[in-house]
């Protein structure tokens, strides 16, 4: 009987202290999790205070996000809406279309007989086809039935393709000899008439003259210089109402209430 309950109390004892060494090893695993609750969001498993914050601030951004990328969006139809404002261009601010060509010489046919030609350094057609300029003009020569031609020097020009008219800046002409100096020279390449605005002069040999406008033919040679007309030969000076000069014969008479006066 002793021995029985000697081996029954011992089992019991070891199984009480099996027991309680359970529970102890339970409740220690419970306060060390309780303790370092991280440990199980380091694992992956259940979802800790952490976990909670950082899906709150996530979803915090995005919705920050949505909405800048709908205000923007707003402001980009907002713009879109407003006119569109577009800049006055001052006409004759930009520059001609059309092209232009280097070192080259133009000349005017009527059929199969050359009547002129111009050569310049720079040749400019517009692209409509209405007008033609020239610059650094180094020669114009208009043709005359008899093989002669009359010579042009300028220092720029424009063609009115529309009117055949030819304009001159700065001209230096030679006629029959001569030398003609003016600011400005008009042509009619239809008509063959020539027409001076502008004050100009005329130096052949012995004779001198000064008039503010002229007016001719170059196909004919005959030519009129008029209003506050001079001229000097020699040792006289003339005054009259024009002056007229017939290039072919080399002879000139003076129209109008002539003054003569005579240098000794």
């Amino acid at each position: 009987m002793t021995g029985t309950v000697g081996n029954y109390s011992s089992g019991m004892i070891l199984t009480v202290w099996s027991i309680s060494s359970s529970v102890s090893i339970r409740s220690l695993k419970r306060q060390v999790l309780a303790m370092a609750p991280e440990n199980k969001v380091l694992c992956g498993q259940e979802p800790t205070g952490g976990e909670v914050k950082m899906a709150f601030g996530k979803n915090k951004l995005r919705i920050i996000l949505m909405i800048l990328l709908g205000l923007t969006g707003l402001v980009l139809f907002y713009f879109s809406l407003r006119p569109v404002v577009t800049p006055a261009v001052e006409e004759g601010s930009l520059p001609p279309q059309g092209v232009t060509f280097l070192e080259g010489r133009y000349e005017g046919w009527e059929g199969t007989k050359r009547i002129w030609s111009l050569d310049a350094e720079e040749i400019f057609r517009t692209a409509d086809g209405r007008r033609i300029s020239f610059q650094g003009i180094k020669d114009i020569r208009f043709f005359q039935e008899d093989g002669r031609a009359l010579f042009v020097r300028a220092d720029q020009a424009v063609l009115d393709l529309k009117r055949n008219i030819l304009t001159l800046d700065r001209v230096e002409g030679e006629l029959n000899g001569g030398e003609l100096l003016t600011d400005k020279m008009e042509l009619n390449l239809e008509a063959k008439t020539i027409k001076c605005s502008q004050p100009l002069s005329l130096v052949k040999e012995e004779l001198q003259l000064e008039a503010k406008q002229m007016e001719g033919n170059f196909q004919t040679e005959e030519y009129r210089f008029f209003e506050d007309l001079a001229v000097v030969q020699k040792n006289h000076r003339f005054w009259g109402r024009s002056f007229d000069y017939y290039a072919k014969e080399d002879r000139f008479e003076i129209q109008g209430a002539v003054e003569v006066e005579l240098q000794l």
